[in-house]
C-alpha cells in the first residue's frame, strides 16, 4: 500500500508517495537503518557515505516524489537536502520505524565495529 502526502519545502509543494512495508520488511529496514546510523556515528568518513547511500537506496525503492519542473532544472543542494530529509522522516513515520530503530540501536551499541561484543 502507498500513502500520499504533501510537503512544503521552502515555498513549493512537493508530493510524496510512501510505501507501507509489511512487518518483516519494517523490522529489516529498521535494523539496517540502526546499523548504518551507528556505524556512521562511530566512524565518520566512509561510514557516513555508506549511510547516505543506504538511505538513498531505501528512498529510491519506497518513496516517489512529485517535484516542480523548475527544481529538476536547478538542483540546489539545500532545497534537495531538505526534501530528502523530509522524505526520510515521512517514510519512518508512515512505517512506524522509530521504536524499532531505537530498539536496534540499543542492541547494537554493545557490538564493536568489527561485530565483536564490547566489554
Amino acid at each position: 500500500m502507498w500513502v500520499e502526502s504533501l510537503e512544503h519545502v521552502g515555498d513549493q509543494a512537493v508530493g510524496l508517495c510512501v510505501q507501507r512495508l509489511d512487518e518483516d520488511e519494517r523490522e529489516r529496514t529498521a535494523a539496517l537503518l540502526a546499523w548504518v546510523t551507528l556505524d556512521a556515528i562511530r566512524g565518520g568518513g566512509d561510514e557516513s557515505m555508506a549511510w547516505t547511500e543506504c538511505v538513498n537506496e531505501i528512498l529510491r525503492q519506497h518513496v516517489a516524489l512529485s517535484v516542480p519542473d523548475e527544481r529538476l532544472e536547478r538542483p540546489e543542494s539545500p532545497w534537495w537536502n531538505e526534501l530528502i530529509s523530509r522524505a526520510l522522516q515521512e517514510f519512518v513515520r508512515q512505517n512506524d520505524l522509530a521504536p524499532a530503530i531505537g530498539r536496534h540501536l540499543h542492541a547494537f551499541q554493545g557490538i564493536g565495529v568489527a561485530g565483536q561484543r564490547e566489554s
